[in-house]
């Protein structure tokens, strides 16, 4: 293949997980935006290679796995030359035009930028108090504003004055707010700060009469009150006698855990939209405070952050901390190196570190997860890309006792129960051989798998014969399944 590269959101990463031995795909691009995956082994010698960030050429075997076409590389040294300039970056040629013209062209039914143009503007979002994406930046001009959403994310800083070639890039609208969307990193080059953008001094009412022209704008709505929650958290709602509109603060921005102002305050916040119109504010001194972390880290329960994902968070509040114990055993490997599974009295939970970690079985440990990622990995939900720095051993403790019951009943309580120790009596498994792989298990209630990793300890050892009692952790792999720690979870 030739003038291709990597997507520019999957820089700075490398071809597979060598720590993990995890196989992982990488999404491959031309200069037309045509994608496809690039499946690299995580055994292959060089997994832990960081992927190219040129254009250039690349030989690979096709293959087609169910609906996935998919290129495999022999090894980067032979197969990959991407050093060559990206071909997203634009031509250098384009002309200037407004924030406004480029609204007006999707007003106007137009799905794309103009060719050869480009948008200067200075970004009004912040990126460093985590209540916007760190893929999204809100620009504005002396016409206008938009939403930019990056392919990957930006560095770019509150203030900054930025370019942003617009030339073919998709117009678009998300839950009705208007955003250039999935836009090449390349694309947008900074100028350095630019000068401070004074916002429109307005009341709600008119915000809400003219929200559709003002949208991604900053305005300043005076003796506002805010109500509807203790701290910033989800949605509130700001009102100043003309009217009242809906302000939302992200779960992982810095202050959403700080209480909301007893009295009117005058507040400055990005006009947005998700679905109904909403105002954003950018960090504490919009609404005349100081930004910080909002006090003393608060600790919160593996139980509450579950509620939390479920009811649609997708990162931790801020300023949170987790105190558990770990059931995982990291000695007999059998779970991923850089995977944790700890648990307190109220439930379970999966930490990923961004490396291997060395938490032993029993340990009891604290761990600052203010603004980490939730999310789940084939089903299983957990706590993604915390830093090892973040975690700190408290010595021993004392390991909870595993819940009693069948395999039916762990079935019929599997998303509760996730990342918890359960003990089963008579069980056994179905057939014969080693640990290694999935198994079966059945007491007479109902079967379920087990999972032994190749690299663990005991994989190659024998499953037993008859039945015995089985202690586990409840586990996920788009269906649920148990995962032992090490031979001692086997009782005959």
């Amino acid at each position: 293949l030739q003038d291709v590269e990597f997507a520019s959101f999957e820089l700075g990463l490398t071809y597979a997980d060598a720590f993990g031995r995890s196989t992982l795909n990488r999404t491959l691009q031309d200069c037309d935006g045509n994608e496809i995956v690039v499946r690299t082994s995580g055994f292959a010698d060089f997994a832990i290679d960081t992927l190219p960030d040129g254009n250039g050429t690349l030989t690979a075997i096709f293959n087609v796995f169910g609906d996935t076409k998919q290129l495999f590389i022999r090894a980067a040294d032979l197969d990959v030359d991407m050093a060559g300039t990206r071909c997203n970056a634009g031509t250098g040629e384009e002309e200037l035009m407004t924030i406004r013209e480029l609204r007006d062209v999707f007003a106007d039914g137009g799905t794309e930028g103009p060719e050869d143009r480009k948008i200067r503007g200075v970004v009004i979002s912040d990126n460093q108090n985590g209540n916007f994406d760190g893929r999204v930046a809100v620009v504005q001009d002396g016409t206008a504003g938009i939403t930019i959403f990056f392919q990957g994310d930006h560095g770019f800083s509150l203030g900054e004055e930025i370019e942003v070639v617009v030339s073919g890039q998709e117009l678009s609208l998300y839950n009705d707010l208007l955003q250039l969307d999935f836009i090449n990193n390349d694309l947008a080059t900074s100028n350095g700060m630019g000068d401070p953008v004074e916002p429109r001094v307005t009341t709600i009412g008119e915000v809400l009469d003219n929200a559709e022209a003002w949208e991604s704008t900053l305005v300043q709505i005076n003796g506002a009150s805010i109500s509807g929650s203790a701290t910033f958290t989800g949605a509130t709602t700001v009102n100043d006698g003309s009217g009242s509109i809906t302000m939302f603060t992200r779960p992982s921005a810095t202050f959403a855990s700080s209480a909301l102002p007893a009295e009117p305050v005058d507040m400055t916040a990005i006009v947005s939209q998700f679905t109904d119109h909403q105002l954003v504010i950018r960090n504490l001194e919009d609404v005349g405070g100081e930004t910080g972390t909002g006090g003393d880290p608060e600790q919160i329960s593996l139980a509450e952050l579950r509620t939390l994902f479920e009811s649609g968070a997708s990162a931790v509040p801020a300023n949170r901390f987790i105190n558990a114990v770990v059931i995982s055993d990291v000695d007999a490997n059998n779970t991923d190196f850089r995977n944790m599974v700890i648990q307190d009295e109220t439930g379970g939970i999966v930490v990923r570190f961004a490396d291997p970690h060395s938490f032993a079985l029993g340990e009891e440990v604290e761990v600052s997860v203010g603004g980490d990622e939730l999310s789940e990995f084939n089903g299983l939900l957990q706590i993604n890309d915390v830093d090892n720095a973040d975690a700190t051993s408290m010595g021993n403790g004392t390991l909870p006792e595993p819940r009693d019951a069948t395999i039916q009943e762990i079935l019929d309580n599997a998303e509760a129960w996730e990342s918890t120790l359960v003990k089963v009596s008579d069980v056994s498994y179905t057939e014969g051989g080693t640990f290694s792989g999935a198994k079966t298990l059945d007491d007479g209630t109902a079967t379920i798998a087990t999972f032994t990793r190749s690299q663990a300890t005991f994989s190659g050892s024998a499953v037993p014969n008859g039945a015995f009692t089985l202690t586990a952790m409840v586990s996920e792999f788009n269906s649920p399944q148990l995962t032992l720690r090490n031979l001692n979870d086997i009782q005959q």
